[in-house]
């Protein structure tokens, strides 16, 4: 069985985020709740950092979390085949 990786996840204090390839881009997700579309897992990352993503429904600011800014500190997500 071969694993395809697509994309990073991070479990911070407040649950884990996400950042998934999706079609021609990836999204950004909190948990289960999709948050934003971006045309790139950096752009998507920066913008999760800089607190500039859309926030979850559970309403706090992701800047406040302290999120790393390098995707060496993020779990890799696999998609078995």
């Amino acid at each position: 069985m071969s694993r395809t990786k697509v994309g990073y996840q991070y479990q911070s204090s407040k649950g884990i985020f996400r950042i998934i390839q999706y079609q021609n881009g990836v999204r950004l997700y909190f948990e289960d709740e999709y948050l934003d579309p971006y045309s790139s897992f950096h752009a998507a990352l920066d913008d999760l950092v800089g607190g500039h993503c859309s926030w979850p429904s559970e309403g706090f600011d992701p800047e406040e979390l302290a999120i790393p800014d390098d995707f060496s500190d993020w779990e890799p997500v696999f998609l078995a085949r």
